[in-house]
């Protein structure tokens, strides 16, 4: 291998990881404590340069939901550079970009028929609250334009998509934040009121969305943002009625309805889309992560017919894109991924399958800091808290995932949770091995002096 391939010192390559680069998300002031370099990774588990495997508990970044070191799809990037490295869409196709579009539809909920490409998360949710915007402008109805999404939500960290999020220690630095984004009470089944029933709650907190509707005028409303469960939000799975009567609302006072599956797409919860497990069709569904299982950047915002019809107008069009969005080699990677997650029936799994990863980490009530664990499929969180009566938020779940990648598995924590997002390859054994790891970190850490259990 030559300089060109990256052989150097491995000392060197850290000495200027820590001279040069600026890690997102990371106290960079602490970093070269930890500084931990990656080096090689297979399956469900990375290795790095002092070769100490981990279980990769986080899939990358919630991403590489088919494993790592899948040859297919790095065979198809391989392929698909040999013969078109790069072209643009913005007038233009190619064989990748409308494969992939076909099994994105054939995937998703029947209403949806068209695709637009971006190139991560962030950018898809961007691109959808552009879309809803310029098409009610389009349709005679400037006046729509306020996105609603939930307390706790995060969408992304474009300033659009930071808008329609909510969490305080993203913004703050960022402020002033573009007009036109509501946030509405969020489900919380953990923390619900314990007079009301799951049922009367879901509709509750779903019949929040006609309040807002009242108070800032439906017709000025454009739509209605929000994940199907909240990920960074801390794994929170609404109840049974509550997207149902997301829907009917958003139909009574013609509000465009946009689930982002970021997260939750591709057989995270056991389904291809997690939102069809409540029997919803959305008018826009945004995608990423696992739509190449992170070995290219790649993210799409599918919609329905009736959206795209405005823009074909004649002199109208979308006036939005991105450079490298739907890049050929992520489209291809894209296609031998889901190929593949078919094939092997990762994006539909059993309920038995989907199952065994939530009730192994349901095992974890019985220790004194575990106050709720729950989960889909597999994503599964592990609430900490110091009172299980109190549910008040334990305050150091960061320092213990330090301890759980001392003992070989990575993960990252969510405010006072611990969530766990391994690759959807995952053994029964490997889980079991998980969760052995996290009761022993979590039996030896210590609830403040006072607390109750």
């Amino acid at each position: 291998m030559t300089k060109s391939q990256l052989s150097y010192e491995m000392n060197e390559m850290k000495d200027w990881d820590l001279q040069h680069l600026w890690h997102p998300y990371t106290q960079m002031g602490t970093y070269a404590d930890e500084q931990m370099m990656v080096t090689s990774a297979n399956g469900c588990y990375v290795t790095d340069a002092e070769g100490n495997p981990y279980m990769d508990g986080i899939s990358g970044l919630w991403n590489v939901n088919a494993g790592h070191g899948r040859q297919e799809i790095i065979d198809s990037i391989y392929e698909q550079l040999k013969a078109l490295d790069f072209f643009p869409l913005n007038g233009y196709t190619y064989p990748s970009a409308a494969v992939l579009s076909k099994k994105l539809i054939d995937l998703a909920p029947d209403n949806l028929n068209r695709v637009f490409y971006c190139n991560g998360g962030s950018e898809a949710n961007e691109t959808a609250i552009k879309m809803v915007r310029a098409y009610w402008k389009l349709k005679g109805q400037a006046e729509k334009y306020k996105i609603v999404s939930l307390n706790s939500a995060w969408h992304g960290g474009t300033l659009g998509a930071l808008s329609a999020s909510h969490i305080a220690s993203e913004k703050r630095y960022f402020e002033p934040m573009p007009a036109g984004f509501i946030h509405m009470m969020r489900p919380d089944c953990y923390r619900k009121p314990e007079y009301m029933t799951e049922e009367e709650y879901g509709l509750y907190c779903a019949n929040l969305l006609e309040e807002i509707i009242e108070h800032e005028d439906g017709d000025t409303i454009a739509a209605f943002l929000a994940e199907p469960i909240q990920g960074v939000g801390g794994v929170k799975i609404p109840p049974a009625n509550y997207w149902p009567r997301i829907r009917e609302i958003c139909d009574k006072h013609n509000i465009l309805l946009i689930i982002d599956e970021v997260a939750t797409g591709f057989g995270r919860t056991g389904t291809p889309f997690a939102i069809t497990q409540w029997g919803v069709q959305p008018d826009l569904l945004v995608c990423a992560k696992g739509i190449s299982s992170g070995y290219l950047p790649l993210s799409a915002v599918l919609t329905t017919e009736e959206i795209h019809l405005p823009f074909t107008q004649e002199g109208k069009y979308f006036q939005h894109g991105y450079t490298t969005g739907g890049h050929p080699a992520a489209c291809a990677a894209a296609v031998a991924n889901i190929d593949l997650m078919e094939r092997e029936g990762l994006l539909t799994q059993s309920e038995e399958k989907r199952n065994y990863m939530l009730n192994a980490f349901k095992s974890l009530l019985d220790l004194d800091l575990v106050g709720d664990v729950r989960g889909r499929g597999f994503m599964v969180c592990v609430e900490l808290v110091n009172d299980k009566t109190t549910k008040e938020p334990y305050a150091h779940a960061k320092a213990l995932c330090r301890e759980l990648r001392n003992a070989g598995i990575i993960v990252r924590p969510i405010g006072n949770s611990i969530p766990f997002f391994p690759p959807l390859i995952i053994t029964e054994e490997q889980i079991d091995d998980a969760v052995s790891k996290y009761r022993r970190v979590l039996s030896e850490a210590r609830i403040p002096a006072g607390a109750t259990v």
